[in-house]
């Protein structure tokens, strides 16, 4: 979504590089007191953008996730909804650069959500866009892109749960956060892992959840509930299984 809306707005995208064990402990010291590895990889790679003076730096507090028909709550972590802020007051700053810190609702509808939509517009008058077309334009093609983006994701693992199948393969859903899973200095080699024991690893963010399976109650945070779910799904089928990959004691586990 962001990716997409940045560029409809007129603005140049720099996406930082994935970041290794340095970027951990470059992120430790920004903090300097103990926080958990993703929190800590966020951090080193922003002192890593700021090095660069550009003119934004986005620094979100993405509050909720996007959350099915009828699902109460889908919160994120208060470190990671926290971050921006605390980055922000910690970081010397330079003239050059400004950071962007929207606070972002999604609301029921999610990205085409009214709250969510108020939260974008906000963003947009932040890097200077205010004329109403211009900034509605950008979201209704960044919504788009994220649609497209959500669906391409769930026809690939079921493409890959297909492939499993076929060649008896023994799938397996990897569950946890999709900031740590995707990333090689957080997930513990997990992927290789299955892989190199003739299994086919599946993300939890790919793996299709069929409707059927009902919301969980009292499941506050938003990632939570999405693992849960996907595990009452698993233990329907005898082809495939679930590894749960967790964050170093993350509290919401």
């Amino acid at each position: 979504f962001f990716a997409a809306f940045v560029r409809e707005l007129g603005f140049d995208l720099s996406i930082p590089p994935r970041g290794d064990r340095d970027v951990l402990r470059r992120g430790q010291e920004e903090f300097g007191v103990p926080v958990c590895a993703p929190v800590q990889l966020y951090a080193g790679t922003v002192a890593a953008l700021a090095e660069e003076q550009p003119d934004f730096i986005l620094l979100p507090m993405l509050r909720n996730l996007p959350r099915r028909p009828g699902q109460p709550d889908s919160t994120l972590c208060p470190l990671a909804q926290a971050g921006g802020e605390v980055l922000a007051a910690l970081r010397p700053r330079n003239h050059r650069t400004v950071l962007l810190r929207p606070v972002l609702n999604m609301g029921q509808g999610n990205v085409r959500s009214h709250a969510f939509r108020r939260s974008v517009r906000a963003l947009a008058r932040g890097m200077g866009v205010c004329a109403a077309e211009e900034w509605r334009r950008a979201f209704d093609r960044a919504a788009a892109a994220q649609e497209e983006f959500d669906s391409a994701l769930r026809a690939f693992g079921a493409g890959a749960l297909h492939f499993a199948r076929e060649r008896g393969i023994t799938a397996v859903v990897i569950l946890g956060r999709n900031y740590t899973l995707h990333h090689p200095a957080l997930n513990a080699g997990l992927p290789s892992i299955v892989r190199e024991l003739g299994a086919l690893p599946l993300p939890v963010d790919c793996y299709p959840v069929p409707d059927a399976i009902p919301n969980v109650p009292g499941v506050y945070w938003g990632h939570g509930h999405d693992n849960v779910r996907a595990a009452l799904q698993v233990r329907e089928n005898d082809d495939h299984v679930a590894v749960y990959c967790s964050t170093y004691s993350c509290g919401p586990d």
